[in-house]
């Protein structure tokens, strides 16, 4: 399995899981009720706001997805047919490692998924007799508090020295804003809102690229060979300042790249 961020063309098969899930799992819920959420389903699928994470098999086929608003999972939906298999936990441990604390709503009578999110340590901190269409569908709003939340910083030997390093949640977030708004849609114009002008990256041998420009001219020329270049964060650790991020990157190979000719071939 692999996580990767939704693009437009998996909108109808995201709105098919959800509704073939929603049809096996909220038994509770009235089947005109639930064609009644369709058109509301639709525009938030299409909607620019929320963040898309999709669940892929290890042959491409899409097995689920997760929507995000901020740090709250908005939805998480998995086909029927990929129900029990992990892949549930893992998009939650996608969200963690994005976000560290997360809240989310759940339908006071879906017994699996209140049991699914108490699995992964969400605890409930409030409910609404109503759902957010005003229906009589009540809701759990729970929270999974991520370790050091408290008082939102890692202690650490140049804390106690008077020193003070950005909490771990945001170090994390801003990678992944580095990947999503800069790495992925090629605005190098953000650069200098993410990179120190004394920046040197190296390919673990030797100096590659340095500062600003440097960095400017590598996610140029990655995104001349690659066009449609998409990184994914599969997973990130996180401790003072330093964050290690695993990534999957892809695209289609459509310029020259280290001398190698253009192939057309998809890089994963």
């Amino acid at each position: 399995m692999h996580i990767r961020r939704a693009i437009p063309t998996d909108r109808d098969v995201l709105l098919d899981i959800w509704l073939r899930s929603v049809q096996a799992t909220h038994t509770f819920v009235s089947e005109e009720d639930i064609q009644s959420f369709i058109p509301l389903v639709q525009d938030y699928l299409a909607s620019s706001e929320p963040e898309f994470w999709i669940l892929c098999s290890d042959s491409g086929a899409i097995m689920g997805f997760m929507g995000m608003a901020g740090s709250k999972i908005d939805a998480l939906f998995l086909a029927p047919e990929f129900h029990h298999q992990g892949g549930g936990r893992r998009l939650v441990e996608h969200a963690k490692a994005l976000r560290g604390e997360l809240t989310v709503d759940v339908n006071e009578q879906n017994h699996m998924a209140c049991r699914f999110y108490e699995a992964c340590e969400f605890v409930v901190e409030g409910r609404s007799e109503l759902d957010e269409t005003g229906r009589p569908y009540p809701l759990l709003h729970m929270r999974l508090v991520a370790p050091n939340s408290a008082t939102g910083w890692v202690e650490t030997p140049e804390e106690e020295s008077g020193g003070s390093f950005m909490d771990t949640a945001s170090n994390k977030e801003l990678v992944r804003r580095f990947y999503e708004e800069v790495v992925n849609t090629g605005n190098t114009d953000r650069i200098a809102d993410f990179i120190s002008p004394d920046l040197i990256e190296t390919d673990g041998i030797t100096r590659v690229h340095s500062g600003i420009q440097g960095m400017i001219d590598h996610i140029r020329g990655v995104r001349k060979t690659y066009p449609d270049l998409t990184v994914t964060i599969e997973r990130q650790i996180a401790e003072g300042d330093w964050v290690v991020s695993i990534i999957t990157a892809r695209g289609t190979h459509l310029g020259e790249w280290l001398g190698i000719a253009t192939t057309g071939g998809q890089l994963v």
